[in-house]
């Protein structure tokens, strides 16, 4: 962060100064990001940077606000994801009062970031209205969609075999020499889907793969394009857990001109049969709750709801 203390000032108008981030405050930093969390505290803030260490998470991008007395305020982090996505956290705030300087702290990190590492910044939030959320918009966020969080155990009984599938249909694994099919199809699938519609566009398809990539041990086998005649419709994305006990449903799509015909199954028990042969005993996606075909295909499959959230996004805002 830069070392110029430039002003902000609280909705009562006192000034409030960006904190030059240091090893010596880092820890109070963090401190205050972590204070939703039981038992949080000094030593939770210590545990949280060795385990950032340990996971490769970069602690670089922390920001702070402290009042003329050298009080910390707030804080924020940036996590920065491949594929030019930042996530952001923040210091729980319930008083509307902090809500302006809250956004004018939410709004330097963002400036405070190359578009050349971040073009994308989010964050998911619970779904009731609060002063956080009223924060993230004054600092230019938008409402993207409520995300239905959902899981499905694997218990190696499923029905997963393919009702009837025609010889015309293949799975095809990522390869490095696909990868551009691999981004033309994610490009296609993003036509009129139902799926966070207000996503298209914002990053490039190598963007996009790079960021779900990054997410976990890279499995090319888990990587699917549905082909129809040597044709590709369908593209589906399953990443692994860093401890291998979960995969996540990170991306599945259709091509618009095979929507409805009940591919979507055909692709997704595909999914599910390659993680039970390697014995991964839980996936789990997220999901627009108005893509309510997703949802009842979803629920068909044995998926249940576990949470929700509210996720908001700022494109390249500056």
């Amino acid at each position: 962060m830069p070392e110029t203390r430039n002003s902000l000032h609280q909705a009562e108008s006192r000034p409030v100064d960006m904190l030059p981030i240091t090893s010596e405050n880092r820890e109070e930093v963090i401190e205050r990001l972590l204070v939703p969390w039981p038992d949080s505290g000094k030593q939770r803030a210590r545990d949280f940077i060795a385990y950032a260490e340990r996971t490769g998470i970069d602690l670089q991008h922390l920001y702070a606000a402290c009042s003329t007395e050298g009080i910390l305020i707030a804080s924020v982090m940036v996590v920065i994801g491949k594929g030019r996505t930042g996530t952001f956290y923040c210091t729980p705030m319930t008083d509307a009062l902090h809500v302006p300087l809250l956004a004018r702290l939410i709004d330097c990190a963002c400036r405070a970031i190359e578009p050349a590492r971040m073009v994308l910044a989010q964050v998911l939030l619970e779904t009731r209205p609060s002063c956080i959320h009223d924060a993230y918009q004054q600092a230019g966020f938008q409402d993207l969609a409520t995300l239905q969080y959902m899981a499905c155990r694997l218990t190696g009984e499923e029905p997963l075999a393919e009702n009837t599938t025609p010889p015309a249909i293949s799975h095809l694994p990522y390869e490095e020499n696909r990868h551009r099919e691999f981004e033309a199809t994610l490009t296609a699938t993003y036509e009129a889907t139902m799926d966070c519609p207000d996503l298209s566009g914002l990053r490039t398809p190598g963007d996009i793969l790079l960021g779900h990539r990054g997410h976990g041990p890279f499995d090319p086998s888990l990587w699917s394009l549905m082909h129809i005649e040597k044709k590709p419709v369908g593209i589906q994305l399953l990443n692994i857990s860093p401890g291998g006990g979960e995969a996540d449903l990170a991306y599945v799509g259709l091509v618009p001109e095979v929507r409805g015909r009940g591919l979507g199954q055909v692709l997704m028990k595909h999914g599910l049969r390659l993680l039970r042969d390697r014995c991964v005993p839980l996936v789990t996606l997220a999901v627009d709750m108005r893509n309510t075909p997703a949802l009842a295909l979803y629920d068909t499959l044995g998926f249940h709801t576990t949470q929700q959230r509210q996720a908001l996004i700022r494109h390249d805002g500056r």
